[in-house]
């Protein structure tokens, strides 16, 4: 199977993803995995334009968390912490390998959680099988994702940190069967527009412009409504004393750039 093919059917079982560049970890696009998407028709224009294009995936957007076992040192900490003691799906990787999981709720960020153990689920992401790591060798998939599994909850327990603010009202109801969409959608919306408030002057006008054009993304996919979605920016642009003309301006630039409505 190519890259485009395997790219279009991820999307197609709803796995966010994004174009990276040929054999490297570097993402394609301006965001990164905050471009991630199951959208058929990107999808097909991103692998259009670079055939080669290694895939991107998020977990968190697809319900997964991913913890990156490198070498023998990784292989120890998995085993004592119980980590193999169930099937899941596995994706052999040049230094080791990427075993997937059920997301156990919650907001959990790129963080180690032993020596050789990499999380990634809400924050960052992981290449797919058959994207080219840089040493030539392909990513593998050795045990599929009808496989998954929930893991050990005492170990995502010590991950967990809770999420920073109730579902906002810019989140509509998901698409697709995925059970953990909707929770990702709020949690992205509400640190977006907690990072927002907070920047300081200098960088609000830019950083509003990058918080709507990430969020813009769910606008695209019919998870959000772009007037709710804009209201909730505002109201969070709104504390870092930006003018009410600037911030109605920047959402609509950034809305724009995305292709959806204002």
């Amino acid at each position: 199977m190519t890259l485009a093919e395997a790219a279009r059917e991820y999307g197609r079982r709803e796995w966010p993803i994004f174009p990276c560049r040929p054999r490297a970890k570097e993402p394609l696009t301006p965001h990164g995995y905050h471009d991630a998407t199951t959208d058929e028709d990107r999808i097909a224009a991103w692998w259009r334009a670079t055939p080669d294009a290694n895939i991107g995936l998020h977990p968190a957007g697809a319900g997964l968390l991913v913890i990156d076992v490198d070498g023998s040192v990784g292989e120890e900490s998995a085993r004592r912490l119980g980590l193999f003691s169930e099937p899941t799906m596995t994706v052999a990787t040049p230094r080791g390998s990427h075993l997937y999981f059920r997301h156990p709720g919650g907001t959990i960020g790129n963080r180690q959680l032993a020596p050789g153990l990499d999380v990634r689920a809400d924050a960052g992401y992981v290449l797919l099988p058959p994207s080219v790591h840089p040493s030539g060798d392909r990513y593998r998939t050795e045990r599929k994702a009808d496989a998954l599994g929930c893991g050990p909850p005492t170990v995502w327990h010590r991950l967990r940190t809770p999420r920073r603010a109730p579902r906002p009202d810019g989140a509509a109801p998901a698409r697709g069967s995925g059970t953990h969409r909707p929770a990702y959608i709020a949690s992205a919306i509400a640190d977006e527009c907690a990072e927002l408030a907070a920047t300081p002057r200098g960088a609000r006008n830019n950083r509003l412009n990058e918080a709507a054009y990430s969020l813009a993304r769910f606008v695209s996919t019919g998870e959000a409504d772009p007037a709710r979605l804009a209201d909730v920016l505002a109201l969070a642009a709104g504390h870092t004393g930006l003018s009410d003309d600037e911030i109605d301006r920047t959402i609509r630039s950034a809305f724009a750039a995305r292709g959806v409505p204002a």
